[in-house]
């Protein structure tokens, strides 16, 4: 099971991206992976995250913004992002 302090950190890192969205996760059983739905007023954005991505990192928020999370998530607004050991990717 995944620590519920980095499905927090994840939470956290997405609301300050979208301050202005609602946040909303679950278990994707499909691609055994952590789904989160950032739903705005016209949009909503799914990414998810693979679990060996949370199992290997301690500071999630840090690994995040290095990554451009949210910068890549604006890039490809309406299309899945998937959060990987090796990066991020459009799905």
């Amino acid at each position: 099971m995944i620590e519920e302090a980095k499905i927090e950190a994840v939470k956290n890192y997405l609301q300050g991206e979208f301050p202005k969205c609602q946040i909303d996760y679950a278990v994707d059983d499909e691609r055994l992976s952590q789904k989160f739905r950032v739903v705005s007023e016209h949009t909503i954005q799914i990414v998810k995250f693979e679990r060996i991505f949370l199992d290997d990192n301690s500071d999630i928020m840090n690994v995040l913004q290095r990554l451009g999370l949210g910068k890549f998530m604006r890039a490809n607004s309406g299309k899945q992002v998937l959060v990987t050991k090796g990066g991020l990717r459009v799905l």
